[in-house]
């Protein structure tokens, strides 16, 4: 079996946390997250509603491994890497119980305690009057249940309904104006003297941990204002829960100095709910952050009939929201107008060409009269496959597979398919595992392949040999590439220079893709040896570009131009010609906008009709394969410019993960329908051989 290097220990900054893909009844993708993915904490499962938009980071002591209690939660509707439904009205405290529902199910709860902070108490509540079965306690932080605007801006003592009337209105004012005012806030340096300056003006006092406070507000500040007042303004329109139906533990937590959840409608709710607990504490709405220990003694101690332990939870915190939450209750989230909605079955309309800037729509449809013939799937070479993600020719025409959640390493000649090896090093978790692979340009003398694969503790490219038999022992080359459960990257080509190319994501954080010192969410370019390649933009670092979010796709074109497809967060996936040292922009912009201060895409696709991985290039096109789109993209190419942008087999074949281009000029295609977010088919997952019709 191939060995491989004990990995040196990895240096963390910031508490752990470990994202994965649900799906919601109506379809729309959340991404969730929990402290624990292995189930290694001895204590109860919490499921964690948070405040709107607000990201992990707001509650770093349940992030802490020993906190006591697993914790379940997940980033709402187009925040954070979750989609946006389909019918964006689908944005408001109905749809938020349907995702906590799926959250639970998805964690295999069928009964647990549910702790709300912000707007998540609206959630909590709404999910133990509707659901009665599946909450056993209510832990409220700084919320009430119901009819949240009304509750604001406290300490003016505005009647209900007026206080209600400026905060509605004033979220509208912001809708409408998010656009212009999202590129403002996303450049504003957030940082621990900010943090400072917004402890002491009386929104917010001091907070025990600044620095992770201004992480979470940076975290907070990627989703667009226009998409994040929806939210607000979706929510706005629930209603009081009756109390009546709340028959569980209930525990409720208050700030004294509370501008987003007034402290009196909590006494008042807890007042009608039978053996309820309220404490007030001297603080703002994030006072979990401002007082750690004594508000979360509070809330766990006073709900001991929900669990039978008491967690450490040291500085449970709730920050973020910032100049946003001052008039919409407690969270936030930010987004355009892309859909994110399951993949269509067929294309939607005529392509449009990319032109100087990238289209702001996505391109799509069937061929017009001076396009290239229709390509043809002319036979398929295997099937029964488990998640194939690497594919690789070499020079006697035999192919090289990966599978990303198995670890093997296949081989394919002429009809026959055998397994050569398994790289039991590599550790698979949702995105993560046995990713890319290349062939070195000098097989036929040193028998050289690489690989890319996650371990315990990286990402990491190693090379070995392969001897007709099986493969060698494992080199590491490069190592201590950030990991996550998603944005991996994993795609490794050699250029025509002679160099290895590598692609990265940015392990689910986004501040790596903007630090030169990371090598997350990146494109890596090296010696064999794994050492930076002569004319790099830096003598001592492999770093080639920067600024991507999750590169899956390197394709280099016949002019030696490397072009590379990128996963977008919300709005838009990007097709990105790649040039030295450039910024590609991520976090601070997705799709085009940036220059010239960043590179902006070629062209751009929402969502629903791309998701891209692997890119390959064949007679002046690029070749795209789309996994959410369930489709393979053809880009014309002309003089350095992409544009003419075609989806073909759109949903004949489920999720597409790689192409590559065989010596006989034929597309080779994987598809990847048994990866956890597919219905495969019995004959999933198969490798399909394409005419290009070129």
């Amino acid at each position: 079996m191939a060995a491989l290097a004990t990995p040196e220990p990895t240096t963390r900054t910031r508490p752990e946390v470990f994202f994965y893909d649900v799906i919601s009844a109506d379809g729309t993708l959340l991404r969730a997250w929990t402290n624990d993915p292995d189930m290694r904490i001895d204590g109860p499962t919490v499921l964690l509603c948070n405040g709107l938009g607000t990201n992990p980071w707001t509650t770093p002591g349940l992030l802490d491994k020993d906190c006591g209690v697993r914790v379940v939660s997940w980033n709402h509707r187009g925040t954070g890497g979750s989609g946006r439904p389909v019918d964006a009205e689908r944005a408001g405290i109905d749809a938020f119980v349907e995702d906590a529902i799926a959250v639970m199910d998805q964690a295999g709860l069928k009964r647990s305690p549910v702790l709300g902070w912000s707007i998540g108490v609206n959630t909590a509540f709404e999910l133990a009057a509707r659901h009665p079965e599946r909450v056993s306690g209510i832990f409220a932080f700084a919320g009430v249940p119901g009819d949240t605007f009304s509750s604001m801006l406290a300490p003016l003592h505005l009647p209900r309904p007026l206080a209600r009337a400026v905060t509605v209105n004033l979220s509208r004012a912001i809708k409408l104006t998010g656009k212009v005012l999202t590129p403002v806030a996303t450049r504003l340096p957030i940082g621990p003297k900010a943090i400072g300056l917004l402890s002491h003006s009386g929104f917010m006092l001091p907070v025990a941990d600044a620095p992770l406070a201004a992480h979470a507000v940076r975290e907070f500040l990627t989703t667009p204002l226009d998409w994040y007042f929806h939210l607000a303004l979706r929510t706005s329109t629930h209603g009081r829960v009756s109390l009546s139906k709340i028959s569980v533990p209930t525990a409720f937590v208050a700030g004294k100095w509370d501008l987003l959840a007034r402290s009196r409608d909590m006494a008042t709710a807890a007042e009608r709910i039978d053996g309820s607990t309220y404490v007030e504490l001297p603080g703002s709405h994030f006072l979990a952050m401002e007082r750690p220990e004594e508000s979360t003694r509070c809330c766990w101690s006073s709900s001991r009939e929900s669990t039978d332990v008491k967690p450490r939870l040291a500085r449970s915190a709730v920050v973020l929201l910032l100049a946003a939450s001052l008039t919409s209750c407690g969270g936030s989230d930010e987004l355009g107008d892309s859909d994110t909605s399951p993949a269509p079955t067929g294309p939607t309309r005529p392509a449009e060409t990319a032109s100087s800037t990238p289209s702001r729509t996505p391109t799509s449809g069937g061929p017009n009269a001076s396009s290239p013939g229709r390509p043809r799937v002319v036979r398929t070479v295997t099937t029964g496959l488990t998640s194939p993600w690497g594919l690789a020719f070499l020079p006697d025409g035999d192919v090289v597979i990966t599978e990303r959640d198995t670890g093997r390493v296949l081989l394919i000649s002429g009809k026959q398919v055998t397994e050569i090896d398994t790289i039991d090093e590599s550790v698979p978790a949702n995105e993560a595992g046995l990713l890319g692979v290349a062939v070195s340009p000098d097989f036929s003398s040193d028998s050289t392949l690489f690989f890319y694969l996650s371990t315990d503790s990286d990402n990491r490219i190693v090379r070995t040999t392969y001897d007709g038999n099986g493969l060698g022992d494992l080199e590491p080359i490069v190592t201590g590439i950030p990991n996550a459960y998603n944005h991996d990257g994993g795609r490794l080509t050699f250029g025509p220079d002679g160099y290895l190319y590598a692609s990265t994501g940015d392990a689910s954080d986004s501040d790596n893709s903007q630090d030169r010192s990371s090598l997350a969410g990146k494109i890596l370019r090296m010696t064999p040896d794994g050492e930076p390649a002569p004319g790099n933009p830096s003598s001592d670092s492999v770093v080639w570009s920067w600024g991507h979010r999750n590169v899956q796709g390197l394709a280099f074109d016949d002019t030696g131009q490397l072009w590379a497809s990128e996963f977008g967060d919300q709005d838009f996936d990007e097709l990105n010609k790649i040039t030295k040292d450039a910024n590609y922009g991520w976090p601070i912009h997705e799709g085009d906008g940036g220059a010239p201060d960043y590179t902006d895409p070629q062209i751009v696709w929402s969502t629903d009709q791309a998701s891209p991985s692997g890119l390959a290039w064949s007679d002046g096109h690029l070749w795209m394969a789309s996994l959410r789109g369930e489709r393979l993209w053809r880009v014309d190419v002309k003089n350095g410019r992409a544009s003419n942008a075609t989806d073909w087999f759109v949903g004949d074949y489920g999720r597409m993960r790689t192409v590559e281009v065989a010596p006989d000029g034929k597309l080779w295609v994987t598809t990847s329908n048994t990866d956890g977010r597919a219905d495969p088919k019995p004959d999933d997952d198969r490798i399909l051989v394409i005419d290009p019709g070129n």
